[in-house]
């Protein structure tokens, strides 16, 4: 009884390190797929792979880091939908910067 809440815990611990990455993952994958002009989608696939292929362990001490890159790809996809292209490039610049 004691091993399965264990085992339990441990795994909502591991799920709740990686929500931010998943979260933001799944996000920019939505937005990625609704996107047809070239550049941007070719911004946003940088975007995504250095995302999803970035460490998924969450910290408390990058928790300030992981709300900011969640906030930017909200952002991202209220510039996507007014097609605003050059605030798209810069928060797509600025979502790099945070997750290197």
């Amino acid at each position: 009884m004691i091993a399965n809440e264990y085992t339990a815990e441990a795994e909502e611990k591991r799920q709740s390190e990686i929500a931010y990455i998943k979260d933001a993952s799944s996000k920019l994958k939505i937005l990625l797929e609704n996107t047809s002009d070239k550049e941007t989608k070719k911004k946003l696939e940088r975007v995504y792979d250095v995302l999803s292929s970035s460490p998924t362990k969450s910290h408390p001490n990058i928790a300030e880091k992981e709300s900011r890159i969640l906030q930017s790809v909200n952002e991202l996809e209220e510039a996507i939908q007014s097609e605003n292209k050059e605030t798209i490039f810069s928060i797509a610049n600025s979502l790099l910067q945070l997750i290197i």
